[in-house]
């Protein structure tokens, strides 16, 4: 293991943690920058090979890459020793964050990461009422929040589908597309995004 591993390395990101951590921070791996969308990549995938050879890895999972690039905002105690340019690790589906500086090839700090319930939103897309019990049906798995809902500019959706509105959460865009039986497409355009990390359009079906 590394000597940068600092001592608090057990303590968990609460999840207003991690959206502050995400917010006063740099790009997002995966967020869509058409602009330097190919720069990201590469960045990101020279910290995965770096890291990769100090520490093992989750499998079959890519993680949020983000920059630290002001420490004097960022508060949480898992970041205490971050300096600016480390490169901030979060596997959202295996439970893991990792800090690593590039500077000195070194970890600075890793252990579990508290993961939010997805937030879901949903939208009526179609000439009827949503269902008394969609709802429920979603909140009583106990794996998501449904935060909200609201009506579609249009009411002619002949199915219902999933969008995962966030960029950030395929995971939980797919486990609700399995528990629902439904498909998962791209943000229409005439939809507008909600405050959530994924958005149920109900159809007509």
């Amino acid at each position: 293991m590394s000597r940068g591993f600092v001592r608090n390395s057990r303590k968990k990101f609460a999840a207003a943690s991690i959206l502050a951590l995400l917010v006063l921070t740099g790009s997002v791996f995966g967020f869509k920058n058409s602009q330097a969308s190919s720069d990201i990549t590469a960045r990101n995938d020279d910290t995965l090979a770096a890291v990769s050879k100090l520490v093992v890895l989750p499998e079959d999972e890519k993680p949020s890459i983000t920059s630290v690039i002001d420490k004097t905002k960022v508060g949480q105690p898992f970041l205490q020793n971050a300096e600016n340019g480390d490169q901030v690790l979060l596997y959202l589906q295996s439970g893991k964050a990792i800090v690593y500086r590039p500077s000195t090839n070194k970890i600075v700090n890793m252990g579990p990461l508290e993961v939010p319930k997805p937030r879901v939103f949903i939208r009526d897309g179609r000439s009827g009422e949503i269902p008394e019990d969609f709802s429920e049906k979603i909140s009583g798995t106990g794996e998501f929040v449904v935060t909200s809902q609201d009506k579609s500019a249009k009411q002619d959706y002949a199915e219902t589908v999933i969008v995962d509105v966030s960029g950030g959460r395929p995971d939980a865009a797919k486990k609700l597309s399995t528990l629902l039986g439904i498909k998962i497409i791209e943000l229409p355009k005439t939809e507008t995004r909600p405050d959530a990390d994924v958005l149920v359009i109900v159809g007509n079906d």
